[in-house]
């Protein structure tokens, strides 16, 4: 079974083992088809990323989500939707993979994306700040934690 039958997304991927089977052949398919510094292959490589991630590959996950962050920033436009969720996919990851201050600074730089982007009441803005309460709480900074949290209260009650 082809993932690009699907139009790039399958229906019903199965277990993941499957999942990333076809997730591997798609990406394959758009370095042939479109090269290793385009957005389509990103995008490839993101879907990926997540997939192997949530088999607790961790270390695996991030490599390639920092291939994809690699590319996007290789773009012409600078900044980007894309752009600011890989970051915040390889902030997060890098965060599971207990380098959490690692992961805080792609995280912060995706929300300082998403807010110039999209501005600072946003529903991603308020997303991506919940991965950042989460990597502050585990490196047990619960002040500034409580300080962001009443920044995304501010968010939700406009």
């Amino acid at each position: 079974m082809s993932v690009r039958r699907f139009g790039g997304c399958p229906a019903d991927p199965g277990p993941a083992a499957e999942a990333e089977a076809m997730l591997r052949e798609d990406l394959a398919y758009r370095r042939e088809r479109f090269g290793n510094e385009d957005t389509q292959t990103a995008h490839a490589i993101i879907n990926l990323a997540l997939v192997i991630r949530g088999q607790g590959r961790v270390g695996e996950a991030a490599k390639l989500a920092r291939e994809a962050v690699t590319i996007y920033r290789a773009l012409p436009q600078r900044e980007s939707e894309p752009l600011a969720n890989a970051l915040l996919i390889l902030g997060w990851t890098l965060s599971m993979d207990g380098k959490h201050a690692e992961g805080e600074r792609f995280i912060r730089e995706s929300i300082g994306m998403r807010s110039k982007l999209l501005g600072d009441n946003h529903k991603s803005v308020e997303s991506a700040r919940s991965y950042l309460n989460r990597v502050l709480q585990l490196q047990g900074r619960q002040t500034e934690k409580m300080a962001d949290t009443r920044q995304v209260e501010k968010i939700r009650t406009k």
